[in-house]
């Protein structure tokens, strides 16, 4: 197969991945967000997330944070959308699994959501604008669709506040190559810093901006905390050689699990404003 030169949506693209890695991919993001869980409800308690609230989740992928706000609230009701249809066939699964009616999910667009003007209490968008390359013109759609008052909740990263200690040569010569790459479809790997400039330029009052640490500690160890990385796999059909480095590096920090007090950490910026 020819290696593709550009992803359709920004910094990933769901639908680029090879058959094979698909469910690898559904399986990590599913874990992910259910690690990050109790983290994350506490974010959307701080930032104003409460009963009744018209909800949308920008970026929903498997519908896994869509679901927990649903179970959370349940006179709630929530808007999954994500630009990948295969990622939401498994959200509207889950649905059924736990047999909820207060929230669904549709295909969308960031930057041109199919919703009216004023119709959301509060829109959250996680580990979603790091991929973005016009984070103000999707900031600009979302203040669009909010009502007057209304919240926005981002959640990303920015991959200078990442540590692991001991950190192989692989990995971290892997780490500066996906920086690269990212950045050359549009996406930003150092997006955390600038969430709340951003919120600002795009027109929302009371922007504020904070870090929450993940510590492998807190996930129960080193094994845990690196499951929750891709490893760079949604640029795979971008680089071929970039696989190769990716199967060196998880063979490197495989070993990591049998290091004494081995340790990882990063950061979760955290960027609320309002319109």
């Amino acid at each position: 197969m020819k290696p593709i030169t550009n992803l359709k949506d920004g910094s990933y693209d769901f639908d680029c991945f090879a058959t094979i890695e698909r469910k690898k991919e559904k399986d990590r993001l599913n874990y992910q967000a259910n690690s990050l869980l109790p983290l994350e409800e506490k974010i959307w308690l701080d930032a104003g997330l409460k009963e009744g609230m018209q909800i949308v989740d920008l970026g929903c992928g498997t519908g896994t944070i869509s679901i927990a706000i649903a179970k959370k609230f349940p006179n709630a009701d929530i808007l999954g959308v994500d630009c990948s249809e295969r990622l939401l066939d498994s959200a509207r699964q889950l649905q059924k699994q736990k047999h909820l009616t207060n929230v669904k999910f549709v295909l969308g667009d960031v930057y041109a959501l199919n919703l009216s003007n004023g119709v959301s209490d509060f829109v959250y968008g996680r580990l979603l604008f790091q991929h973005l390359a016009e984070p103000v013109k999707a900031l600009k759609e979302i203040a669009r669709v909010l009502k007057p008052e209304g919240k926005v909740c981002l959640v990303d990263v920015a991959d200078s506040w990442f540590a692991l200690n001991p950190e192989p040569p692989a990995f971290r010569t892997l780490r500066e190559g996906l920086r690269t790459i990212q950045a050359s479809q549009g996406g930003d790997a150092r997006v955390g810093y600038k969430l709340g400039s951003y919120l600002s330029k795009a027109g929302f009052s009371n922007v504020k901006t904070r870090v929450e640490v993940v510590t492998s500690d807190r996930l129960g160890g080193i094994e845990q905390f690196l499951e929750l990385f891709s490893f760079g796999s949604p640029y795979y059909a971008l680089d071929r050689n970039l696989e190769k480095l990716a199967l060196a590096a998880r063979e490197e920090t495989a070993k990591l699990v049998n290091v004494t007090h081995a340790w990882g950490a990063f950061g979760l910026f955290v960027a609320t404003g309002t319109r």
